[in-house]
């Protein structure tokens, strides 16, 4: 399925290699595809006056695709380099050895990917069987959404898919997994700094009335700053450097799933803790709070993912698939409102039991093996551009499409102004911002903006930070209240920078376990000898373990400053009450002189220069870079 869907695109009767896509991009759109446990997908988006032409264009590869021999080698070889990557990947190696414990007998134990020696015994031959058996249009659902007249659409794609003719469909066995009788726990020796875990416990299909409590149990336990397991496990207990949860409920059986990274003297300690936070859920209600901020979670959520015509396409489709009803969604949403304390407390007893628990974690090698030698568009919204009398530029742009409202601060900074005794000093900083105010403690921070069904995020990168948040239209005065707080009184208090510290010093370390990430580090360090380009945004462990409370306070004053600062208003909004309401805001938040950025230089080469690093990996990762301009 995989291999075919890397194939589709590639080329038809009429269409030579590499014309579908420039002729998409062309018309200003954009074409996808991928691969799941249950289906495979194209996408195509273009503007509407192209609708005609991108549907041609679909319809040709679906039914005409030519699987050119050539093309078919080189997307073998693409794909071989992507089961490397899964084998060299701890995430994506912890899932696949948790699914394939998990499920002994059903198809949900194989990775979609598929398994390198049967890969490599797959011809052209075998491609072109599966194509014509699968690819029939009693097999397929097509989906459009977006700014054209159905009835006119409609007889655009019959004329369109007048060849494709029905065909029969051999019957597919899927054995049933059976009954799990006793918990389960592999452990796996991999190249990394600390333990990854993922634990679990099988649950139902999407068909099930337990999917609605479990999905907002999941939400309660490990979903946002304000969860069981990040307040508890991650932030008191200091047992974990990340954490979440989720309920995963497909076509068949499901999973209720617990995600961590930890060091490994806190593997066993940890793994108690959690089960003792489930094992709450058997015997104590939950409060109603918590069950009303998860529910208004799910609803902003459905708001959220409905916000470009991709997004509502694949909406349609994944309802009409697996359940068969194109209003799914909604009935959804209704569904969870109805979700109350019992019927948490009933699945917690039905799937939380030993019996039905599988642990999945990969730790630190203890002995690592000798190195090897080395080797026709419409007028978009207009923005509205203002200049506050603190200096703040704020820019609005409406858009009434859905009742949601985003919002987002920049602050020019970064990893440019940063050098060797205070690299880090910016990522750091701006993860302190949520930690506590003058008037909030971080876990009030994360049950406000989250009892709202909203998120709010920090962000660094190489030349500005900043802060987003984002709200349903009703929720906006709420929203800016606590964007504006957590800008202009945060408190950076000492035992949130310590643990803060921890966690950074453990994402440090880990980032070694991934290839990708360890050479483009390698081939920053050797491109930029003086430039702070050279640095890590997250810092490195002799920076960050320097850096001071006053060294952030010192920070935080000098950059987070209005007449450093750009507001961006987005959504639902008059452009006129939100001027008002942003300057009433900050009205407080006084001007004050920008510290002057001394960055150096970096010479420009007069030879190639080169660096190698072994790791005990299965595939090999070359960076090749250049230096290039600047913004201007």
């Amino acid at each position: 399925s995989h291999y075919v869907e890397h194939m589709l695109f590639k080329g038809t009767k009429k269409r030579g290699v590499g014309e579908i896509n420039r002729e998409i991009k062309g018309l200003g759109g954009q074409i996808g595809a991928y691969t799941t446990f249950d289906r495979t997908v194209f996408h195509v988006v273009v503007p509407s006056d192209h609708f005609v032409t991108a549907l041609d264009i679909l319809a040709d590869a679906v039914m005409n695709s030519a699987f050119d021999p050539e093309e078919s080698k080189k997307e073998r070889e693409v794909i071989l380099r992507e089961i490397d990557m899964g084998e060299d990947d701890p995430d994506r190696f912890l899932g696949r050895l948790f699914w394939s414990t998990v499920y002994r007998e059903h198809p949900y134990g194989h990775p979609v990917i598929g398994y390198r020696t049967l890969f490599e015994g797959l011809t052209t031959g075998d491609l072109l069987d599966y194509y014509h058996s699968m690819y029939r249009p009693n097999n397929i659902i097509l989906v459009g959404a977006g700014d054209f007249d159905s009835q006119i659409a409609l007889a655009h794609i019959k004329e369109a898919f007048a060849s494709f003719k029905r065909g029969s469909l051999s019957p597919v066995y899927i054995p049933a997994e059976p009954d799990q009788l006793g918990s389960r726990r592999v452990e796996r020796e991999f190249e990394v700094n600390q333990i990854y875990l993922l634990m679990g416990f099988r649950t139902v299909s999407i068909e099930s009335e337990d999917m609605y409590p479990l999905d907002v149990l999941a939400i309660i336990l490990g979903q946002g700053r304000s969860s069981r397991l990040f307040g508890r496990i991650r932030e008191e207990k200091e047992l974990v450097n990340a954490i979440s949860s989720w309920s995963y409920t497909p076509r068949y059986g499901g999973i209720f799933g617990i995600r961590a990274t930890l060091d490994e003297v806190n593997k066993d300690r940890a793994i108690e803790e959690i089960l003792k936070e489930l094992d709450q859920f058997k015997t104590e209600l939950v409060s109603e709070e918590e069950l009303e901020k998860a529910k208004r979670k799910v609803i902003s959520g459905h708001i959220f993912s409905q916000e470009t015509m991709e997004d509502r396409a694949g909406d349609l489709a994944s309802n009409e698939l697996v359940i068969g009803d194109l209003n799914f969604s909604q009935t959804y949403v209704r569904q969870i409102q109805k979700v109350d304390r019992e019927d948490i407390r009933s699945v917690a007893n039905k799937y939380f039991h030993q019996d039905n628990l599988t642990i999945s974690l990969l730790k630190p090698v203890r002995e690592k093996v000798a190195a090897r030698p080395e080797i026709s568009a419409k007028k978009p919204p207009l923005i509205s551009r203002y200049e506050l009398a603190n200096g703040m530029t704020l820019l609005v742009r409406e858009n009434h499409t859905l009742p949601t409202v985003f919002m987002q601060a920049v602050f020019k900074g970064g990893l440019r102004f940063e050098d060797e005794r205070n690299n880090g000093i910016g990522e750091f900083t701006r993860r302190m911002l949520l930690k506590g105010t003058k008037t909030k403690t971080r876990q009030e921070i994360a049950d406000e903006i989250e009892s709202l069904g909203g998120t709010i995020d920090t962000y660094g990168g190489n030349n500005s930070f900043g802060t987003s948040v984002s709200v349903l239209k009703e929720d906006f005065d709420t929203g800016l209240e606590i964007l504006a707080d957590v800008i202009m009184n945060s408190t950076f208090p000492p035992e949130e920078i310590e643990r803060e510290r921890r966690i950074i010093l453990a994402q440090i370390k880990a980032q070694e376990d991934d290839i990708f990430n360890a050479t483009f580090k390698l081939l920053k360090e050797t491109l930029f000898t003086r430039h702070p380009f050279r640095f890590q945004r997250i810092g490195s462990a002799a920076s960050i373990a320097r850096i001071t409370r006053t060294d952030l306070i010192k920070y935080h004053d000098e950059l987070y400053a209005p007449n450093n600062m750009v507001l961006a208003v987005y959504g639902d909004v008059r452009t006129s009450e939100v001027v008002k309401k942003v300057e009433q805001a900050f009205s407080n938040f006084e001007p004050r002189p920008l510290p002057l950025a001394e960055i150096t230089r970096e010479l420009t080469p007069t030879q190639i220069r080169e660096a190698t690093k072994h790791m005990e990996k299965k595939q090999a990762r070359i960076m090749i870079g250049f230096q290039g301009i600047d913004i201007k």
